[in-house]
């Protein structure tokens, strides 16, 4: 157990850290669920008939078909517009296997358009249709991933007390619809943020956070009693259990990275 707790409080470090990265919102404000609408889509992109690929050479290859487009035009793998604000080898994607499954999936972070639109895509190559299809849409602040398929996805922003903890939601894949379906989202209160009426007695742990679990999304916003953080912890184990988390090496959306990726 003492492994395991070791284990999350790292995965809530590099939480801490994507706090300190993306601070600069508002953190006085009442606690809010986040403004983007990604999450809601999950189920819906999942019904979503397979993005057809004229490649059937294999995984790589057709998510080459997938990048080419966005690096050549612009045009995300759901082919929705969205309007261009920077270069496009500003976007960052990686191949590997995160939902255990034996084989590799394209993890996309396109994020050279407007906040709002900036979108991560995890997709997969169907080996029997030769067919690509997205498993997941969110917002591109992947902060965990760990060997069981479990994913942690921070929230574009952080507007209620979690100061130096960034708030995320959890997902969990499911083979039986290869795609990821939201157990739940995580928010805190840091005691150092001057905002009064800190629940110490809540925080019986003494860590200076305490932790607001909206489970099965069944919660309503912002109405949910603070939790310690070893409640906290036992439910995010439920999930992680003893996975290990993965390192994934990012590389920028170019035609050099796209033929290395091929060539791997």
């Amino acid at each position: 157990m003492k492994s395991t707790r070791k284990k999350l409080l790292q995965a809530g470090g590099a939480v801490l850290l994507s706090a300190l990265l993306l601070a600069g919102c508002g953190q006085d404000a009442e606690l809010t669920p986040p403004e983007n609408d990604n999450a809601d889509t999950v189920q819906e992109e999942a019904e979503k008939p397979a993005l057809e690929t004229p490649s059937e050479d294999g995984a790589r290859e057709a998510y080459a078909a997938v990048l080419e487009p966005l690096l050549r035009d612009g045009i995300p793998p759901d082919g929705k517009e969205a309007e261009v604000t920077g270069d496009l080898t500003g976007n960052e994607f990686a191949v590997l296997d995160i939902d255990g499954d034996g084989g590799e999936e394209l993890i996309l972070g396109y994020t050279t358009t407007y906040t709002a639109a900036e979108m991560l895509y995890v997709l997969d190559w169907d080996r029997d249709t030769s067919e690509i299809r997205i498993q997941l849409t969110e917002f591109p602040n992947l902060l965990a991933v760990y060997d069981n398929g479990v994913i942690q996805v921070g929230w574009s922003h952080n507007q209620g007390h979690g100061g130096r903890f960034w708030p995320y939601n959890l997902y969990i894949y499911e083979a039986d619809t290869d795609s990821y379906r939201q157990v739940g989202a995580v928010d805190a209160w840091d005691a150092d943020l001057p905002v009064p009426d800190y629940p110490v007695d809540i925080d019986v742990s003494g860590t200076g956070f305490v932790y607001y679990l909206y489970q099965d999304m069944a919660s309503e916003w912002g109405k949910l009693d603070p939790v310690d953080e070893a409640d906290y912890l036992a439910w995010l184990e439920s999930y992680v259990g003893d996975a290990a988390p993965l390192e994934i090496a990012y590389l920028p959306l170019t035609e050099e990275t796209i033929l290395q990726m091929q060539q791997a």
